[in-house]
């Protein structure tokens, strides 16, 4: 019996199939802290947006108390204004609004690259098993290949049979 080709056979695909796990759960790995980043960028994403609608509401009000300040100056019936207030009113709302669809839209783009590392990371992991199991066969295969040959143990080193 050939013991050392068969352990030297037997160790590679080990090792083989170990290092393909290994990589496929490190792989995973990367892809779950990625996918959570993505996830904080997108909640951060929410928090700077509130904090831009409440600087537009801050410059919208004071815009609107110097437009009030001057119309009572002027001396002129407040109320042939307020068209010009709604108007402005109206523009404000939009803005707000623009704020708040640019932040959804981003985040929304960024939980869906976080999901995408998800499924990427399960698809290493489930492509490092084919890894392991191809290892394991391609050790067989060198084994059975061997015996083929004739290969057969003598001093140590694998020598074969034929002269």
């Amino acid at each position: 019996m050939c013991t050392l080709p068969v352990g030297m056979a037997a160790a590679g695909a080990a090792i083989g199939a170990i290092g393909n796990i290994s990589a496929g759960r490190a792989a995973a790995a990367n892809a779950s802290r990625n996918a959570a980043l993505y996830e904080q960028q997108a909640a951060l994403r929410m928090e700077q947006a509130q904090y831009e609608i409440g600087k537009q509401d801050r410059l919208y009000r004071r815009q609107a108390g110097n437009v009030q300040a001057q119309i009572s100056a002027s001396g002129i019936d407040p109320r042939s204004f307020s068209d010009v207030l709604a108007d402005d009113a109206a523009e404000n709302k939009l803005a707000k609004d623009a704020i708040a669809w640019s932040a959804q839209n981003d985040a929304s783009q960024l939980r869906f690259q976080a999901q995408s590392q998800r499924i990427a990371g399960r698809d290493a992991v489930r492509a490092s098993y084919f890894g392991a199991a191809s290892s394991i066969v391609g050790g067989f295969t060198n084994y059975y290949g061997m015996q083929a040959r004739g290969v057969r143990a003598s001093s140590g080193f694998a020598v074969s049979s034929v002269e």
